[in-house]
């Protein structure tokens, strides 16, 4: 009697595993006209709480109106910007950091906030490095959250926003296949 009900728990799990398979993959296998009305379904879609995203997405700082295009990287841990013009002050006792960000048109737009922490970033073929982060009120898609942001000099990198884990975690799935599928 009990390994009828652990053979059957198992098919169960077996048949939801392929029918979840086939939901994710079953646009692979159609015809050109098809797979591109099925991509369009399923990049729409949410998992659980979970928004799917892309490779490359819009992100907004709602609070200072600006939008930037963002690379998302799951192989990065913290989040980074383009910050040029970085300047430490102290105010009321508390390290703050003064910075400029580009905003869509290219015009530099001066922030100022609270330095969170200091944050030693690994580099891969290069040296370490020791970076001021910041909290910044960011929205992706209807993610809408206030997160860590590391301040680097990215005027070298095409995206001027990078998107890591520490905000992506319990929020959204990357398809790296797909980009801008928040628009």
């Amino acid at each position: 009697m009990a390994n009828q009900k652990i053979i059957t728990i198992k098919r169960t799990g077996a048949i939801f595993g392929a029918l979840l398979l086939l939901s994710l993959t079953g646009c692979q296998s159609m015809g050109k006209h098809e797979a591109a009305d099925c991509a369009e379904t399923v990049s729409a879609k949410e998992v659980g709480e979970q928004i799917i995203i892309g490779a490359v997405e819009e992100v907004e700082l709602p609070n200072h109106k600006i939008s930037l295009t963002a690379r998302i990287d799951t192989g990065a841990t913290t989040t980074s910007i383009n910050a040029q013009n970085i300047k430490k002050f102290e105010r009321d006792g508390k390290k703050w950091v003064k910075f400029e960000i580009h905003n869509e048109t290219g015009k530099l737009v001066a922030l100022e906030k609270p330095v969170t922490r200091m944050v030693n970033i690994k580099r891969h073929g290069a040296e370490d490095q020791i970076r001021y982060a910041v909290k910044l009120k960011l929205k992706l898609g209807k993610v809408n959250t206030v997160s860590e942001v590391t301040l680097a000099d990215r005027s070298k990198f095409t995206y001027p926003l990078l998107i890591g884990r520490s905000f992506l975690t319990d929020m959204a799935i990357v398809d790296v296949s797909k980009e801008f599928t928040t628009k």
